[in-house]
C-alpha cells in the first residue's frame, strides 16, 4: 500500500519489498497476493482466524488487485501482468463466484460476494495500460509488456471515442479530428479545432494548437526540455495556418523557431513565459522546433 499510494518512493527499499512479495509467493505457488504474508501476532486478530493462514489472517481477497498491480507496473510490469493472467484464468475456471480464496488450497469460499474481483482489471487499465481520466485532460501513463506491445483502445472520455495504442516507448492518443503521439507519459485534451499537450504529468497545457479548419493533424513530440521543444506535424492536405501558444518558457526570453531546419522566425516569450506564433503549413510532414537563444 505504501508503494502504491507513492508513500514509499524510495528505489532500494521498493525493490526489496516487491522482490521480498513475490519471492514467497513463488515459494507458495500463490495465483494472488494474499492479505498479509505472514501471520498475525497475539492480539492482532481474533481468535477465530488462528492458526494461520484464515480468513483475514493470510487468506486470498481479490480486492488487493487494483493496488497491487499498480505497486508493480511502474517496477516490473511483467510481475503486474502475470497476476492480472493468473484472475482472468480463475475467472475461467469458477467465475470468480467466491468471497475470497483458502490459502492452503486456494479454493473459493465465501458467497457474500465482493466487487473487489474486478480490481486486477481495474488495475490492468490505470497502471499498465495507463488510462487516466483526469478533470482537465486525459492522461495516458502505461508500463506495457512487449507482449501487449501493439494494443489498441476505444475509450470514451467526455463525449468523444479516443483510439489508444500502446508500443513500446511509443504511445498515442487520437480522436476524430486530432492524434498525439509520444514517447512518454502525456496528456491529450481536444476541443472543436483545438488540441491540448501535456507534458508528462503537468497539470496545465504545455502547447496549444488551434487550426481553422476541422481536418485531421498528426503530431509527433519529439523533444520537450528547457532548452529545445520539437514536434513533427502531420496535417491533411489544404490544412491552412495553425496557431501556436507555447507555455512555461523562460519569461521575456527570445526563442529561434525552425521549420523543417530552416529559420522561421525569432520571438520572445512575454513575462509569464507564454510565446505565441502563426504558421500556414505548406507540406504533408513538418518538424517543428523552438529552441531558447
Amino acid at each position: 500500500m505504501a508503494i502504491g499510494y507513492g508513500i514509499c518512493d524510495d528505489v532500494q527499499r521498493t525493490k526489496d519489498i516487491l522482490d521480498g512479495i513475490e519471492t514467497q509467493m513463488e515459494k507458495e505457488k500463490l495465483f494472488f497476493w494474499p492479505l498479509c504474508m505472514y501471520t498475525y501476532a497475539k492480539g492482532e486478530g481474533n481468535g477465530w482466524q488462528f492458526p494461520f493462514p484464515n480468513y483475514e489472517n493470510g487468506d486470498i481477497f481479490l480486492s488487493w488487485g487494483a493496488l497491487g498491480v499498480k505497486a508493480y507496473a511502474s517496477y516490473k510490469p511483467a510481475l503486474a501482468v502475470k497476476y492480472v493472467k493468473n484472475v482472468l484464468a480463475q475467472y475461467a475456471k469458477d467465475g470468480l463466484a467466491f468471497q475470497r480464496y483458502g490459502r492452503a488450497q486456494q479454493d473459493g469460499r465465501g458467497d457474500d460476494i465482493l466487487s473487489g474481483n474486478s480490481l486486477a482489471v481495474v488495475g490492468l487499465y490505470q497502471a499498465i495500460y495507463g488510462i487516466n481520466p483526469l478533470y482537465n485532460r486525459f492522461w495516458l501513463d502505461p508500463h506495457i509488456t512487449p507482449e501487449l506491445s501493439g494494443t489498441q483502445l476505444q475509450y470514451n472520455y467526455r463525449d468523444q471515442q479516443l483510439t489508444i495504442d500502446l508500443a513500446i516507448n511509443k504511445y498515442a492518443v487520437a480522436n476524430k479530428q486530432f492524434k498525439i503521439t509520444d514517447s512518454k507519459a502525456f496528456g491529450f485534451f481536444s476541443s472543436a479545432n483545438e488540441l491540448l499537450y501535456f507534458n508528462g504529468n503537468k497539470k496545465t497545457a504545455s502547447l496549444k494548437v488551434s487550426t481553422e479548419i476541422n481536418k485531421r493533424l498528426t503530431i509527433e513530440m519529439k523533444s520537450w526540455s528547457e532548452s529545445e521543444r520539437a514536434w513533427m506535424q502531420y496535417p491533411a492536405a489544404g490544412f491552412g495556418k495553425l496557431v501556436y501558444q507555447v507555455n512555461d518558457l523562460k519569461p521575456n526570453s527570445l526563442y529561434t523557431i525552425s521549420i523543417n531546419n530552416t529559420l522561421y522566425k525569432k520571438i520572445k516569450s512575454d513575462n509569464t513565459g507564454v510565446l505565441v506564433f502563426k504558421y500556414k503549413t505548406t507540406l504533408a510532414a513538418e518538424m517543428i522546433k523552438l529552441v531558447s537563444e
